[in-house]
């Protein structure tokens, strides 16, 4: 998941902490699963469960990958690295 987080350009960046690459990961999950849910919920509910499992999940990974994570590493991007001089500290101030 950290590769999600690097520049392309530079091969030295080191991946924001992991409690802030969790909450993007939050920010990028919240609006496919409310829209996901609210609006193919009901058109899949006569489809056994592992077909709407499969689909879903397709469809949630697809815009996960291509759509999501590069818009809100985008948008989130002076914050999450902003102190990334260890992988692994906590938040600060």
């Amino acid at each position: 998941m950290e590769t999600l987080f690097t520049s392309p350009q530079d091969t030295t960046t080191v991946a924001p902490p992991r409690w802030k690459m969790a909450l993007a990961a939050f920010a990028a999950v919240l609006p496919i699963s409310l829209i996901g849910s609210g609006l193919l919920g009901p058109a899949l509910s006569a489809l056994p469960l592992l077909a709407r499992v499969l689909i879903l999940a397709l469809l949630f990974s697809t815009l996960m990958t291509y759509l999501m994570m590069p818009t809100v590493t985008l948008v989130l991007r002076r914050w999450l690295y902003s102190s990334t001089s260890t992988a692994g500290e906590g938040p600060t101030r």
